[in-house]
């Protein structure tokens, strides 16, 4: 990531609201806004977001979550965070991973990105409103 990059996930603003119908997430500049229930689904909070263990693999950037795990049926709000954190930084939608413009309840995407974004992801500052949940 650049120092441009950088800059903007770290001032990112990430509030709680309800979003209408089905919609998971919205980015605009400086602003992620996350629906408050997950379009009714509701959310699976992941206190270990790179340990995966309630998910199963489905292809090489998509998880399934185990019957019997917290995530099956709900959200993943990690992957939403991810997507919506990767608009603010320019990056479409795309086939597959984290980008893909859909998310079922118990799916988890993975990144698909430069290695510098993933590496600034795994050491995201404690300090980022994205910590909160």
């Amino acid at each position: 990531l650049d120092s441009a990059q950088q800059q903007i996930l770290t001032e990112v603003d990430i509030q709680v609201v309800d979003l209408s119908g089905d919609t998971l997430g919205r980015a605009v500049p400086g602003t992620i806004y996350i629906d408050v229930n997950a379009a009714g689904y509701g959310w699976f909070v992941d206190a270990t977001p790179f340990a995966n263990e309630e998910f199963s693999s489905s292809s090489e950037l998509s998880l399934i979550a185990l019957p019997d795990s917290e995530a099956a049926g709900h959200v993943d709000l990690w992957t939403v965070i991810l997507h919506e954190l990767g608009h603010l930084l320019g990056y479409d939608h795309s086939d597959e991973g984290a980008m893909q413009a859909s998310l079922a309840p118990g799916e988890r995407r993975l990144l698909d990105w430069e290695d510098s974004v993933d590496l600034f992801f795994m050491e995201f500052p404690n300090d980022s409103p994205a910590n909160s949940f």
